[in-house]
């Protein structure tokens, strides 16, 4: 499955709820976007797949430093 964005998710299973308009799964997942690799298992999405989250995420993850305030590197 993928999105407008770039953003690939690859799993072994996935169930879709369409009354309430998600995707799901408790199986490992892997989210590849352009610039990031993002491993898990689990997942809750919209159906479109612009919004998600990963249960249990592995792997370096780029923050921008905007959404660190009070920290001075």
């Amino acid at each position: 499955m993928f999105n407008i964005t770039g953003d690939t998710l690859r799993c072994e299973e996935l169930w879709w709820d369409q009354s309430k308009e998600l995707i799901y799964t408790d199986v490992p997942v892997h989210i590849r976007k352009p610039d990031e690799r993002i491993d898990g298992t689990g997942l809750v999405a919209d159906q479109n797949f612009s919004h998600w989250t990963i249960t249990n995420a592995k792997g370096p993850i780029n923050v921008p430093d905007s959404t660190l305030p009070g920290i001075k590197l």
